[in-house]
């Protein structure tokens, strides 16, 4: 093994023992359908209740680190589902399950298993969520009839082995109130029981209800002042009452007096630590705040945290023994909730531990960063795994990368841009103790041997018919020696004029242009634009338009030199015909005979074989009548067609009918890339687009194709937008490690955060607005990312972005799908 440049050090900056933060997605089998709840365990950590699916019902269990320690259906733990929960005492809990005519009750200890369950039949029950409390002397239980407001709502109060001992309808019109919402319940220690919520007529107030131990109510009063209603219900330390009416807190003694009110900027949920303090969380603008405050409502501290998609909904908060906060919430993808839990620590951080560290090219191969030789490995991405748990981050233009990370022991990859880099050592122990522990890691990329190594991508916001649009082309050498007199070919398609380009260049004929680059040192990037013109006379509207672009180099690799058949295929119209010239343009005959496919829209229609000694071709024709013709041509024998050289036509000998082009996957070397999409009329200026987009209605794609997401935005604003921020959250179904960033509008930089959301910045854009600049208020980015392996059938891969124009709420753009499938493609 090679000598690794590993430098560990260990700071201390606090040495108060705070509990460690964390942040974490559970997106495995747990979407939230119906509702979701979470108490606190004994252990630090937390019950997730989860209610999916209409026929499965779910609990999580949350270690104090955030880990998911083991999942179980609710009716094989407590012998229902859809439980209502509340944590009793210190390491027993109670669930609770109301239906239509009866309620079931079950007691457990801290290994969750009941040791008493209970049915009660109620005689005017619901198929709904009851609030719970306890008290020294026993349970109770409240709810509410759904169907509408101003609904009937019942109290019922157990004794401490679960045994029935009093019921009442929540009947208030003898204290003239009409209980048109029921919000919270609370007890005393001398088992007296409040409630909450709102009146309706004859105007909207609060109200606050007690209840006494045997059932009776002691007052009932309304608030006019409140008309937005009172909500939750917490005890502060001295005894008062605590509630919120949307926009303020409000403290009441017990006889329900108003001893004071205060803001706290529309919570939705607060609770009261032990020594006073106060709790609060919302969701504003797709994100979460959690606030922290001390007495008399001084801000101690506030924590944002936001994704790529919104959160809709908070579904509860716990003070925890540290004095932090933990909160599930849920952020909406356009098709499911999948829960969130946020925990912080005593000041409000989630992560406080820093590993991080720089990596290196290392060119002269001693693992060892020598100045002036070795290179700033910058965009590299870099893997911290943990209990199964990868998180990642990007390594900036200096090579620096930095992880925030709660405690433990995590193995520290860098990820090859390549396969002509090696990690000096891959998987490297690094361990986190405690909080405020900060660790180094300077990891080096080596090679077996000396190569340059060409790279081109070429990309497009958009074609309109009739206007100007404007590629880009991003160049590199990947290599570690240099890439000697490089030069780039463009060849555009027929239907698009060249107007400018920003380098010289040379009109080769034919709509062929090459832009001489000169030497590319290692890890040499650059990239410039080409300006071109959609036809107008020539054209239809959805009609694909197809530009390539090459690399060349005078050195090229003679490692890398493939001596073996390699088949091109090339597709034209020849009058009433679609004609596919199948090449050998490798440096070996094929010795067996390989499989071939046509597809014309979406059905097969013709399969083949052929074999070809070296520059040998053959030409098969096919009758068009104007329908999308593609063929994939293997060079093995039983190559599956996605992953074999590939061309189409569409419209010969017919008219157009867009839409089959980009469903299906083309495969290139990295020195050549081609474009492919289709001309435009009218867009939306902020979307996302796949490519390939997927077979048929279902968006089909074969396992292990990558995919090609663009992301376009646009200023619609009334103003110049200074900066720009792109957020990716990745379908947990994507690998981040595989992600390569290809062209943008703009100079960016991008990173990634946490398990796998990329996030892309426009600093300094001075992004004009659309009605002061059309074309200059436009931009995009594009990126290339694989499928995590193994994925089986069906599986559904969802992608959205948010687009941050300075301070404003994000845009959402449409959401992406692909199903994973095999053997889809229909044969004629």
């Amino acid at each position: 093994m090679k000598n690794l440049f590993f430098v560990a050090f260990c700071l201390l900056i606090n040495t108060f023992a705070l509990a460690q933060g964390w942040e974490r997605l559970y997106p495995v089998n747990s979407v939230i359908y119906s509702g979701a709840d979470m108490i606190k365990t004994p252990d630090g950590g937390f019950l997730v209740s989860i209610d999916d699916q209409p026929q499965q019902h779910l609990f999580l269990k949350i270690g104090a680190d955030g880990t998911l320690q083991w999942t179980q259906n609710q009716q094989d733990m407590i012998g229902f589902t859809q439980p209502s929960m509340l944590t009793v005492d210190t390491n027993a809990f109670l669930f609770v399950r109301m239906t239509t005519d009866s309620v079931v009750i079950a007691h457990a200890a801290a290994n969750f298993q009941p040791d008493w369950t209970k049915t009660y039949p109620v005689a005017d029950g619901c198929d709904c969520y009851a609030l719970l409390s306890s008290d020294p002397t026993g349970y109770v239980f409240a709810y509410q009839k759904p169907g509408g407001l101003d609904q009937p709502a019942y109290l019922y109060k157990l004794d401490k082995s679960g045994d029935f001992l009093w019921s009442r309808e929540l009947d208030l019109t003898n204290y003239g109130i009409n209980l048109r919402y029921l919000s919270d319940i609370i007890s005393d220690n001398a088992g007296h029981i409040y409630v909450s919520g709102y009146q309706g007529t004859p105007s909207y107030r609060g109200i606050l209800a007690k209840i006494s131990p045997a059932g009776d109510i002691k007052f009932a009063k309304s608030y006019p002042t409140f008309p937005t209603g009172f909500n939750r219900l917490e005890f502060s330390a001295n005894g008062n009452l605590m509630t919120i009416s949307p926009s303020e807190v409000v403290t009441l003694d017990t006889a329900g007096t108003v001893l004071a009110t205060f803001s706290l900027s529309t919570p939705q949920l607060f609770k009261i630590f032990n020594d006073g303090k106060i709790l609060a969380a919302e969701t504003s603008n797709s994100t979460i705040e959690i606030r922290k405050y001390d007495s008399p409502v001084n801000l101690l501290w506030s924590k944002t945290i936001s994704y790529t998609y919104p959160f809709e909904y908070l579904h509860a908060l716990w003070p925890t023994d540290d004095g932090g906060a933990a909160v599930l919430a849920a952020i909406f993808d356009d098709f499911n909730l999948i829960p969130v839990i946020i925990r912080t620590d005593a000041n409000g951080n989630t992560f406080t531990n820093v590993l991080g560290g720089n990596i290196f090219a290392d060119l002269d191969t001693d693992c060892v960063f020598s100045s002036g030789v070795d290179l700033s490995a910058s965009q590299s991405i870099i893997q911290a795994q943990k209990d199964g748990i990868a998180r990642y981050t990007v390594a900036d233009t200096a090579g620096n990368y930095t992880f925030s990370l709660d405690s433990g022991t995590y193995l520290l990859r860098v990820l090859p841009p390549n396969p002509l880099w090696q990690p000096c050592a891959d998987s490297i122990p690094a361990t986190l103790t405690g909080t405020f522990d900060t660790l180094q890691v300077d990891l080096g990329l080596g090679s077996t041997f000396n190569c340059p190594w060409p790279e081109i991508d070429l990309g497009v916001p958009f074609l309109r018919r009739c206007f100007e649009s404007q590629y880009s082309l991003t160049y590199a050498n990947l290599g570690n020696v240099l890439a000697d007199s490089a030069v780039v070919t463009l060849t555009l398609d027929p239907f698009l004029i060249f107007q400018s380009a920003g380098l010289p260049y040379t009109d080769l004929g034919n709509n062929r242009y090459s832009f001489y680059l000169g030497d590319l040192a290692p890890l040499q990037q650059g990239n410039f634009q080409v300006t071109v013109l959609v036809d107008c006379d020539s054209t239809t509207l959805g009609q694909t338009h197809c530009s390539t672009a090459t690399l060349h180099i005078a050195n090229p690799c003679p490692e890398t030199a493939i001596e073996a058949p390699v088949i091109r295929v090339e597709a034209e119209c020849v009058t009433d015909s679609v004609q596919f010239k199948v090449k050998n343009v490798g440096g070996a005959p094929m010795i067996t005979n390989a499989e071939f496919v046509v597809i014309e829209d979406l059905l097969v229609m013709r399969q083949g074989s052929f074999q070809l000694n070296m520059q040998e071709d053959t030409l098969i024709r096919c009758p068009s009548d104007g329908s999308t013709f593609r063929m994939y041509a293997g060079q093995a024998p039983g190559q599956p067609p996605f992953f074999a050289a590939t061309a189409a036509v569409e419209g010969c000998n017919g008219p157009i009918m867009p839409g089959f082009w980009n469903m299906f996957p083309e495969v290139y070397g990295p020195w050549n890339t081609r474009d492919c999409q289709p001309n435009i009329g009218s867009f939306d200026p902020n979307d996302k687009q796949a490519v390939p987009a997927g077979y048929g209605p279902e968006h089909y794609i074969a396992r292990s194709v990558d995919l090609n997401y663009k992301i376009r935005f646009q200023n619609t604003g009334t103003d110049t937008a200074f900066t720009v921020v792109v957020r990716d959250t990745l379908s947990p179904w994507l690998d981040p490690g595989s992600l390569r960033m290809g062209n943008a509008s703009h100079p960016f930089s991008w990173t990634l955060l946490g398990q796998g959301v990329l996030e892309v910045r426009f600093d300094g854009i001075h992004l004009p607005d659309s009605a002061t600049n059309l074309a200059g208020s436009q931009g995009f980015v594009d990126f290339h990312i694989g499928q995590k392996p193994g994925l089986p059938d069906e599986t559904l891969i969802l992608n959205q972005a948010a687009i941050y124009f300075d301070f404003n709420a994000p845009v959402l753009t449409n959401t992406t799908w692909h199903h994973i499938g095999e053997h889809f493609l229909l044969v004629d």
